[in-house]
């Protein structure tokens, strides 16, 4: 296994950021005139004090944190690929144990400062486009593929975020963002894995507004949580009629 920094030593990544990339198109979509920042300065808020206040300094920001995410990947989660997939995951009596080679790379990346880099800066992540999230991506994918869906489903918190209420913004995604709570994603059910059209769960809505789920789920990543760290899971239930197809699905 080659072991460098991945995003500096990688030649593709290094060209798309530095020369095809349209940041400017970029920055001004997703930093919204430097909304973080101009509140920082407002208020003082700590957990903005990062947040950039120019293209520049938003390319800037963007590169540090890939750069982290290089170094880590590649120097310290490559080397222990072959030993997450040798020790593996094991399953008893109702408990997934997950490799310890493993853990502890999940406890180098949260220590690093990195693991919420696509979390809104206000909720205590990182706040970083979906170009750079992907590239971040790459370069745990690279390290370890499994390694990387494992840090990949904290990512889930951007849908929090987006629909969820403000209890469960509040109530989640800091603890997420601080790697408290990891994320889990309920679709697959015991006849229909990728068929998601036809998947059976339902989640209806009773005489006092609380969404109440019918099913069966199985093969959750995370279903059972991270190691000793608990998940919060996202269930692909059908709230349509059991015609509307893909459509009637929603995230309860």
């Amino acid at each position: 296994m080659i072991e460098n920094n991945y995003f500096l030593e990688n030649q593709d990544l290094q060209e798309n950021f530095q020369f095809i990339i349209d940041w400017k198109e970029i920055i001004d979509g997703f930093e919204d005139d430097f909304a973080d920042h101009k509140i920082f300065q407002k208020n003082g808020n700590e957990s903005l004090s990062m947040a950039p206040g120019s293209h520049d300094e938003a390319l800037e920001y963007y590169k540090s944190i890939l750069e982290s995410g290089g170094e880590i990947a590649g120097k310290q989660i490559a080397p222990i690929s072959k030993d997450m997939d040798s020790e593996g995951l094991k399953y008893s009596s109702g408990k997934a144990t997950f490799p310890e080679t493993m853990i502890k790379g999940i406890e180098q990346v949260k220590n690093s400062g990195i693991l919420p880099y696509s979390i809104g800066r206000k909720h205590g992540g990182l706040g970083v486009p979906a170009t750079v999230q992907c590239m971040m991506l790459e370069l745990f994918s690279r390290a370890d593929g499994s390694f990387a869906i494992a840090l990949g489903c904290l990512n889930l918190a951007e849908t929090i975020e987006r629909f969820g209420s403000k209890e469960m913004i509040d109530e989640y995604v800091p603890k997420m963002a601080n790697g408290e709570i990891f994320g889990a994603m309920a679709l697959t059910e015991p006849n229909y894995g990728s068929d998601l059209p036809n998947l059976q769960t339902k989640a209806i809505k009773d005489e006092n507004g609380i969404w109440k789920l019918t099913g069966t789920k199985r093969f959750i990543t995370h279903g059972c949580g991270f190691a000793n760290i608990p998940a919060v899971i996202l269930t692909l239930a059908r709230t349509g009629t059991p015609t509307s197809g893909a459509r009637g699905l929603s995230f309860s």
